[in-house]
């Protein structure tokens, strides 16, 4: 009893210590934290603009978060939140959760709900989701603690994002993604019931459109209803990205409609990703959604919104490449891929050059497929503490986003009968790279610390075996000491590669 007072009271003082300390922050750093400004206590208003409160810290996370650089944006926010450098850590590596009570005694201050929010995303993006499911849900209980219903209704919104997030995650294990998917959607629904904001209550429904592939449902209100509402609005970053959404579900209801018994190799994410929907859809026409992407490029061009219109770019060039156009796609795609590269932005330029990779091979120019593959994998490799992350608007997930990279790439390069050494070099370097990636993404960004090293360096008289399955079959590269590199191809029967593809796929 005496021990449960005892801890009872040292938890309690350092609330108190948090309090005193949040008290002085007032007079001494206001400028430097995001939490401790009283006078913009909570208000019920449905107009929440997150721009207004802090603009600097707003602009530098969108920033870090358009440049991939997830982790980064995660700690800026933690860091205003008052978590520690050393909790954060362990936060966005879904460990520790107990680290996230401190939150519960920050300020209950329309910033701070906002940033709970924010950082509650961001954790989703680098698929720490049950950390992220504890920050959204201490946020939805303190507003509604102060029956703040606006906040309330984006909170459900990012929760609904955040059990997406865990069905992504169940799917990859193998797993039922029913009832995830349907928690979010219930959590979607719950937005726009008590929502009057046409924001919220739209970003509601294009989530639930983008569910409409794995759960039941009439979306025909939904797809009417948003193509209104999304061309009716004025520009702005949020329109150009709800547009790019929409323009998404829509090809993917489309793919799922169709036939889609096209092979999965060197073919758009889109193609892998789509599922035959079990909802009931108004038919789609290709120039429809080419309408929408028009659109958004064209809002990008007049916000100056450079990763916007790169984005509207490839993704039209995306579309242009299901639909066979390929010198359309192409162009498109180098114009993408040319302002990302000015921007600097990793997580959508490996994307343009993947596809400007993909464009290539179809045409049957292997230098220049091979080329594009190269300079794909070595952005991958530059944004590794990210990998998890990339694309997540979009709910695309690693098999379809980032694994066909690594497994095309190494097609091409052991696509010659008699591989040259620094081709089986790059296969093989291709693959380890491959495995780590996998385990980043399996433990959600958890060995992102671990020193990578030869084997040559751990037993100079070491052999390896080095395995991957293609489409052509089982591939082996043998790596034996002061010996080049060895390539054995073994054809697999077509039932077995077909396994192979429904358990990747």
């Amino acid at each position: 009893m005496l021990q449960r007072l005892e801890r009872d009271f040292k938890k309690q003082r350092r609330r108190w210590v948090r309090v005193l300390s949040f008290g002085m922050a007032l007079w001494l750093s206001v400028a430097n934290h995001l939490c401790v400004a009283p006078s913009t206590a909570i208000e019920p208003s449905e107009g929440l603009q997150i721009e207004r409160l802090q603009p600097e810290l707003f602009r530098e996370v969108r920033s870090l978060q358009q440049e991939g650089r997830y982790r980064r944006a995660a700690f800026r926010l933690g860091e205003a939140l008052g978590l520690s450098r050393e909790s954060l850590r362990a936060i966005v590596t879904d460990r520790q959760l107990d680290l996230l009570e401190d939150l519960e005694t920050v300020p209950v201050t329309t910033e701070c709900l906002l940033w709970l929010q924010q950082f509650g995303e961001i954790l989703i993006e680098l698929g720490a989701v049950r950390a992220a499911e504890k920050v959204l849900q201490t946020g939805l209980t303190l507003s509604e603690q102060f029956d703040n219903r606006a906040q309330v209704a984006h909170l459900l919104v990012s929760l609904g994002n955040a059990h997406r997030a865990i069905a992504r995650r169940y799917r990859g294990y193998g797993r039922s993604t029913e009832s995830a998917n349907k928690t979010a959607a219930n959590f979607y629904r719950q937005a726009l019931q008590i929502s009057t904001s046409e924001t919220v209550r739209r970003r509601a429904r294009l989530n639930l459109l983008s569910l409409a592939t794995e759960i039941d449902g009439d979306v025909r209100s939904l797809q009417r209803s948003l193509s209104q509402s999304l061309i009716a609005q004025p520009p702005s970053r949020d329109s150009i990205t709800e547009l790019l959404n929409f323009a998404h579900s829509l090809t993917c209801l489309k793919l799922a409609s169709e036939d889609n018994s096209r092979s999965f190799n060197y073919v758009s994410p889109l193609v892998r990703h789509c599922r035959p929907p079990s909802a009931t859809t108004d038919s789609v026409s290709s120039i429809d959604i080419a309408g929408f992407l028009s659109h958004a490029i064209e809002d990008s061009r007049t916000l100056n919104d450079r990763w916007g219109e790169a984005y509207a770019l490839g993704q039209l060039g995306e579309l242009y490449e299901i639909a066979g156009r390929f010198d359309d796609a192409e162009r498109l795609t180098r114009d993408a891929l040319a302002i990302s590269d000015a921007i600097d932005a990793p997580a959508i330029t490996y994307r343009w050059q993947w596809q400007l990779g993909r464009l290539s091979y179809q045409r049957g120019d292997r230098t220049a497929a091979l080329n594009a593959y190269r300079g794909a994998i070595e952005t991958l490799q530059a944004l590794r503490r990210d990998i998890a992350a990339l694309n997540p608007d979009l709910q695309y997930d690693f098999r379809d986003e980032v694994e066909p990279v690594y497994r095309e790439w190494v097609g091409l390069l052991l696509a010659d009968p008699s591989p040259t050494p620094e081709a089986l070099t790059q296969a093989r370097d291709a693959i380890e790279a491959l495995q780590l990636a996998e385990l980043d993404n399996f433990f959600g960004d958890a060995c992102i610390e671990v020193a990578e090293r030869q084997l040559q360096d751990l037993d100079p008289n070491a052999n390896a075996i080095y395995t991957i399955v293609l489409p052509d079959g089982l591939h082996l590269i043998l790596s034996v000491p002061d010996r080049p590199l060895r390539h054995y191809r073994s054809p697999l029967p077509t039932p077995d590669l077909e396994t192979f593809a429904h358990i990747v796929h």
